[in-house]
């Protein structure tokens, strides 16, 4: 039997390893509140809703990541249904930059192309698929090739973005958002590294079992790519602005897309919960 809920929010005060996991995800919370809040978007400004896109998906994956770190000591299905939250929160956040790329920062001579027409699409069904594998991973089956399917599953949307980034890059005039897309870059590597290799812990086993393990700086890096990135989407936003290049945008290929992917996440969890209760249930029962 797991901790209570009301024990599980008191461990958030307590010293153990799970405690900087959910302290650290607020970096990013608060860092969006206040960078957001100085933007004065006008929400019924379709021009401004990549921004919003990006904004929803940037609140959305720590909110979640902190929700599994807080209540993933309960019971097992609880725990299963914190990380499937996690996945889809990690999930909206893949669609609400996509979209804010697409719109911003895309390289000017892919628009209008074939690529750049389904790039809204096919990154809406990358981000419900990748959440569908992640949560495909947590049955036993797939135990010693989880890790393997989410890194995969997660990468795939973003090798994707990244490619058409670095084309962007390498063909067009120095702009000053592009230090923030190299950046973003660099921190990328550093936390994917760092999760993959369990770097530090894997050095001193023991010695950052509270503080300085691999997932702790996995936060961190995630939270300061996300600074990058975002920056250099808001950085595009203004160029264009300045060049009265700004583009009015439909609501299907901006908000409206992180909403069908947040509802289609939401089938995903439920439907993935009930099998894990209908599992627990038959596990009683036998």
């Amino acid at each position: 039997m797991g901790l209570s809920p009301y024990q599980c929010l008191l461990s958030l005060f307590q010293w153990h390893n799970e405690t900087l996991n959910f302290w650290t995800h607020w970096l990013t919370l608060l860092f969006y509140i206040q960078f957001f809040c100085t933007q004065q978007v006008n929400v019924h400004d379709s021009r401004y809703w990549p921004l919003i896109s990006v904004a929803i998906g940037a609140c959305s994956f720590p909110f979640f990541s902190c929700f599994a770190h807080t209540f993933g000591c309960m019971t097992v299905s609880v725990r299963h249904f914190c990380f499937f939250c996690d996945y889809a929160g990690i999930s909206i956040y893949s669609i609400g930059s996509s979209v804010a790329f697409h719109s911003y920062s895309i390289s000017c001579d892919l628009r209008g192309t074939f690529i750049e027409k389904l790039f809204i699409p096919l990154n809406m069904i990358m981000a419900v698929g990748s959440c569908v594998v992640c949560c495909m991973s947590r049955d036993k089956k797939w135990t010693s090739v989880r890790c393997a399917m989410c890194s995969l599953a997660f990468s795939t949307p973003y090798l994707f973005y990244g490619v058409l980034l670095a084309h962007r890059l390498s063909t067009e005039d120095f702009s000053p958002s592009f230090w923030f897309h190299y950046w973003q870059f660099f921190w990328t590597f550093a936390f994917a590294v760092t999760k993959s290799a369990k770097i530090p812990e894997r050095l001193k086993p023991k010695m950052f079992d509270i503080i300085g393990h691999s997932h702790q700086w996995f936060h961190v890096f995630v939270f300061i790519a996300t600074y990058h990135q975002v920056k250099a989407v808001i950085l595009d936003l203004q160029k264009l602005q300045a060049t009265q290049s700004l583009a009015e945008f439909s609501f299907i290929s901006t908000v409206g897309a992180v909403i069908v992917v947040i509802v289609s996440d939401a089938f995903v969890v439920v439907y993935f919960s009930y099998r894990v209760l209908k599992n627990s249930q038959l596990k009683k029962i036998s």
